[in-house]
């Protein structure tokens, strides 16, 4: 109980760190999905669209979310399970800290080789969409926003994995 407590006061306290800008209206299912200007993981400034014929799974996550140190593997996981299905899995890491966030994922993923890390410092790429929490995750198919599953346990998994597999279902 304490653990989901102080994971929470986190999440909060994060959330109220994003930059203060124009109030967004959260990205909603059947939206289409905007590009976001973000940075490499080695620091280089690019756009991320996912107005591609794959489907897509995005995640914002931290170093210090706890419910992320579960998801991070699962979604690794997801990509090597589903990766010949056109399924694409794009971690963006909120951390103002690099070291921080790569020492995080290097004891989580071992192996990123199906994996896109992409970083968003300042969060704004996080507040376009309106994300309500830590960890985000958006299943996103043919530019699509298909779902949004914010936090991670048992049922996010279901549901993250029910989305994944609807939408390579639907893929022509």
């Amino acid at each position: 109980m304490r653990r989901r407590r102080n994971c929470t006061a986190l999440t909060i306290a994060a959330l109220l760190l994003l930059p203060a800008g124009p109030a967004r209206a959260a990205l909603r299912e059947g939206d289409r999905f905007p590009s976001l200007s973000v940075e490499t993981w080695e620091g280089s400034s690019t756009t991320f669209s996912a107005a591609t014929d794959e489907v897509v799974i995005l995640e914002f996550w931290a170093s210090w979310c706890i419910p992320c140190h579960d998801a991070l593997p699962t979604l690794a996981h997801l990509a090597a399970q589903y990766g010949d299905a056109r399924l694409r899995v794009v971690l963006i890491n909120i951390d103002q800290d690099h070291a921080a966030a790569e020492q995080k994922l290097s004891a989580v993923i071992p192996d990123r080789g199906r994996l896109t890390l992409l970083t968003d410092v300042g969060g704004d790429a996080m507040a376009r969409l309106g994300a309500p929490g830590m960890p985000s995750t958006y299943v996103v198919a043919n530019g699509v926003l298909q779902t949004v599953v914010v936090g991670f346990g048992a049922a996010e998994h279901a549901a993250i994995d029910a989305a994944v597999r609807s939408a390579l279902n639907r893929k022509p």
